[in-house]
Formats: structure tokens, C-alpha cells, sequence
């Protein structure tokens, strides 16, 4: 069918010449106008035509039903080739604008060491990743394993801090030539309902740490995106394992149960880093840093009340570690602002956070239980 259409395109346009030199002897032998018209008309109308059983017959050749070409891009011509880069990046950016990527990527620490040493608890991550800064020094960078890593553990509990630093040790080391890394989470990388959108991330994590939180969602998500992203994922965290580091993230028993479900992930996992929830000691220095850095002073009553809201909101399901204290805080100060606002507190309490700014009567908490 395919030749038929461009034969076709071929033979009609011979016919409509010959009709034209047939309408030309006509006209001279018969001298009429009537026959020389009808023929010339019936001519032109063939070669008009046959152009379009011309392209018809190319786009066959050239596509399949589906639209898709069936030439190579390296066969194309240098216009054919702008026309699908045009079409490629305006889709491109229906699915990952430059705005969102924007937002998805982050600066690397520049003093990985200084804040590494300034974290508060999670001694267990600082060892491993004083080990990991060891082997990074000592190993040969050609002959070393990839440092595809898993960070486990509830929210608030500080993975983000610790992925932005290690990306500075990355960089510091020459692992990644970019001292960046890619925040994401699986709800973020499933929405546009394919494997899509982990493409074109996978694509700009090259040279960079990629951190996909809440990651263990990839395997429940039932229209079978998960598992397509799951398999891109695996296949690149594989053969860029030179250029780029993935860091999984997510609750303890939900990614355990994403590597049984999917053992080839396990394996490419070198590094298990174990973030545990913030004691009482610790979360009262955390409070006292917060305070510190905006220049307040925490009464010792204050501070006693403060940390028992926070023992009571450790008991509720929405207790997210560092940043319930940080929300705890924050509330603070804003009874503390209205109570010197309003004259319940003198001026000269202005940097002073008294037990009066403490409230245990969070409606938000009781509200989430």
C-alpha cells in the first residue's frame, strides 16, 4: 500500500504533463477550447494531488501508527532535528519546569566537617559518616564502590542536614563535580504518572547527590509508575554509580520492607545510616540553640515548662523530632511578642522568654490526635 501511494505521487504528475501537451494539440487541430480545458484542468488537479500521496506515502515510510519516527535521529536533517528538540523541551517542561527543579535543588555545605560536629545527638550517623569521610580519603577513587546510601528513620530527625553535608564531604573528596544535591520525594517523581519525570531528574543528578525521601511509596503505588521508576532507578544507580550518588530515605519498616520486595535495591545500597529520635536532653538543646541564634535568653521555668510540652507532644502521632521543637518555639515567641505587645510583660523582657510565653494549650496538637 505504501509503494501503491508513491507511485502514485509519481505517475500522476507524468500523466498531468502529458495531458497538457495532449490539450496543446487538440487546441491546434480542432481550434476548439472546450476539450484543451477539460484536459489541462484534469492535469493540474493530478500533479496537485500526486503531492499529497508524495507525503503521504513519506510519513508512512518514516512513521509508525503510533506516530513515532522510524528513522534514526542522526539520519535527520539539521531542521527536522531543531523541530524535535523544540518539541521535546516544551514537553519536557510540562513535566519538570524550571521553576520546580528550582526548588528541588540545593546548595551542598561548604564546612561539611564544622557541621557535622555541630549536630546535636545522632552519634551513631556521625561515626558512619566519619568512616565513610576515611574511606573516601584513603580509597582508590577509580577502583571504589559506589556510596549509594539509605537513610533511615522518623521525620525531623535531621536526614536532610545530614544529605546536605555529606554532599560537601562528596565534593570535597572529587566524588560529584557539583556540591548540590536534588531534594525529592516519591509522590513528587510519580505525579506525572510515569517514569517521566524520574528521567529528566535522573538526567540533571548526573555530578550531583540525588535524595528521594519517603522513597519505600515507589513500591505500593498500584498504576505501576513505582515500578517503572524503581526500574530506571536501579539501572542508572548502576551504571552512573562514577557520577552520582542516590540517597533513599524514609520511616525504618517501610523501606526494610521496599528491599524485601525489591532485593536488587538492597544490593546497590552500600551505607545504612540509622537517625534516632531526639531525647530529652537533646531536644532542650536544640531549644536552647534555636534561642540562642535569635539572641533570646529561656528562663529556667520557661525552659523546665517547655520541655514538657514537648515530652507530652512526643507522645502524639504528629511528633516529627527537631521540627516540633522548632514549631514549639516558634509558638513561643509569638505569645511572647502579643504578651509584650499587649503589656503583659515589660520591656525589659524583650529578649527574655518567661514562663508567661509558654502555652500547653496547643490546639494544633489536639487537633492532629
Amino acid at each position: 500500500m505504501k509503494g501503491f501511494k508513491y507511485a502514485l505521487g509519481i505517475i500522476f504528475p507524468v500523466i498531468g504533463v502529458l495531458l497538457f501537451f495532449v490539450a496543446f494539440f487538440v487546441f491546434l487541430s480542432s481550434k476548439t477550447y472546450i476539450m484543451p480545458i477539460i484536459l489541462i484542468t484534469v492535469g493540474a488537479l493530478l500533479i496537485i494531488f500526486s503531492k499529497n500521496f508524495r507525503i503521504k506515502a513519506r510519513q508512512d515510510y518514516e512513521f509508525d501508527k503510533y506516530g513515532n519516527s522510524k528513522k534514526k535521529y542522526s539520519s535527520l536533517s539539521q531542521e527536522d532535528r531543531k523541530v524535535i528538540d523544540m518539541a521535546i523541551m516544551a514537553e519536557n517542561q510540562t513535566i519538570l519546569s524550571e521553576a520546580e527543579f528550582s526548588s528541588m535543588l540545593h546548595p551542598g555545605s561548604k564546612n561539611p566537617d564544622k557541621e557535622l560536629n555541630d549536630l546535636i545527638g545522632l552519634e551513631n550517623v556521625k561515626e558512619t559518616v566519619e568512616k565513610l569521610k576515611a574511606q573516601m580519603q584513603f580509597n582508590d577513587r577509580k577502583n571504589s564502590k559506589a556510596f549509594h546510601m539509605c537513610f533511615l528513620g522518623n521525620p525531623g530527625t535531621g536526614k536532610t542536614t545530614v544529605a546536605k553535608i555529606l554532599t560537601g564531604i562528596l565534593y570535597k573528596n572529587k566524588y560529584i563535580k557539583k556540591n548540590e544535591y536534588i531534594c525529592t520525594d516519591s509522590a513528587t517523581i510519580m505525579s506525572a504518572h510515569d517514569s517521566r519525570k524520574m528521567k529528566l531528574i535522573l538526567n540533571k543528578a548526573h555530578n550531583r547527590v540525588l535524595f528521594i525521601d519517603e522513597a519505600y511509596a515507589l513500591a505500593y503505588d498500584t498504576s505501576g509508575a513505582g515500578q517503572q521508576i524503581l526500574a530506571m532507578l536501579l539501572n542508572e544507580m548502576e551504571n552512573s554509580r562514577d557520577n552520582m550518588i542516590v540517597i533513599l530515605a524514609g520511616y525504618k519498616n517501610e523501606m526494610k520492607m521496599l528491599f524485601q520486595l525489591n532485593e536488587g535495591l538492597a544490593s546497590r545500597i552500600n551505607t545504612y545510616l540509622f537517625f534516632e529520635d531526639y531525647d530529652q536532653a537533646e531536644m532542650g538543646e536544640i531549644l536552647k540553640g534555636l534561642a540562642t541564634k535569635d539572641g533570646y535568653l529561656i528562663e529556667s521555668d520557661a525552659f523546665e515548662m517547655l520541655i514538657n510540652v514537648l515530652l507530652y507532644k512526643k507522645c502524639l502521632p504528629s511528633f516529627a523530632n527537631g521540627r516540633t521543637v522548632r514549631k514549639t518555639y516558634e509558638k513561643t515567641l509569638q505569645n511572647h511578642y502579643y504578651n509584650l505587645s499587649s503589656g503583659k510583660l515589660d520591656k525589659s523582657y524583650r529578649f527574655t522568654i518567661t514562663k508567661e510565653d509558654v502555652s500547653d494549650n496547643d490546639l494544633e496538637d489536639k487537633y492532629l490526635v
